[in-house]
């Protein structure tokens, strides 16, 4: 039953144009992309630098095939009112749709400037703990290319002095964040107990190089 169906499928391709062989190719081609992006790619976003790594990549993606298409179609003066344009559509919704699905994980990124902010403000309402000193380590580069976009991982080195249950809760509230931020390093001293003196370094993900704000 199944080779009966390939057979079927190898005969209408067979039968048609060049031009509609062409863009039903690269109409298969587009959604086998998307496929890999949903089921390959999206798990991986939740992974610290790969997130950035996989909106790169899929952005990528998505717009080399669009040219791809685009540049076909045009060679072949697509008549626009044919099914297969209708196909080229839908397709290039759906890459819209993905295309703001990044988007929106993009925006559950803490940037620098907000998230120096935030860790202060929590500071302030933690009882017991006091914030010795804080400072912005330079701004790491994380992709080597000459996209107009490139990241960079903002880290805000922290550290406080306060009894081991205020510091406890201090770092649970952290985690507790609704933005993506990122552990790069917690040490603790308590050779002074009960208080303890902890060193944190938290990052965040950018386009922008500079700690603007901050």
């Amino acid at each position: 039953m199944i080779m009966h169906g390939l057979r079927h499928v190898a005969y209408r391709i067979d039968s048609m144009s060049l031009r509609e062989r062409v863009l039903v190719f690269a109409s298969a081609l587009f959604a086998l992309t998307l496929v890999w992006f949903e089921f390959a790619m999206a798990p991986a976003l939740d992974k610290g630098q790969a997130t950035i790594k996989s909106i790169e990549s899929a952005r990528e993606r998505i717009q080399r095939v669009d040219a791809t298409i685009r540049a076909q179609a045009n060679a072949l003066q697509l008549d626009i009112s044919s099914p297969l344009s209708a196909q080229l559509d839908q397709a290039r919704q759906r890459a819209r749709e993905v295309d703001a699905l990044i988007s929106a994980r993009e925006m559950e990124i803490l940037d620098p400037a907000t998230m120096a902010q935030v860790l202060e403000d929590m500071l302030a309402n933690q009882r017991g703990l006091r914030l010795l000193r804080a400072r912005n380590l330079d701004a790491e580069r994380l992709l080597e290319s000459d996209n107009d976009a490139p990241l960079y991982r903002h880290t805000l080195r922290l550290e406080l002095e306060g009894p081991y249950l205020a510091v406890l809760d201090y770092l649970e509230e952290l985690e507790a964040l609704p933005w993506r931020i990122y552990w790069q390093g917690i040490e603790i001293d308590a050779k002074d107990y009960p208080r303890n003196r902890v060193r944190i370094e938290i990052s965040t993900l950018s386009f922008v190089e500079d700690w603007i704000g901050v």
